[in-house]
């Protein structure tokens, strides 16, 4: 699952997160994208915990 979010510029949120993409994708992104994307750029994708619960999306689960 991919959940996307979108930081307003200079909100500071994006040390909250920890957004990775790999060599492969992020040379593909047209360089508009590139220039503001804020993310480690990594060889593989290794899972992460997320550091907060989005309630939607563990509504119904016990």
């Amino acid at each position: 699952m991919l959940v996307l979010g979108v930081d307003a510029p200079g909100a500071g949120n994006h040390e909250r997160h920890d957004m990775a993409v790999t060599r492969e994708y992020h040379a593909a992104l047209p360089a508009a994208v590139r220039d503001h994307l804020t993310c480690r750029v990594v060889d593989v994708l290794t899972p992460i915990r997320q550091k907060h619960t989005i309630e939607g999306l563990v509504m119904g689960l016990e």
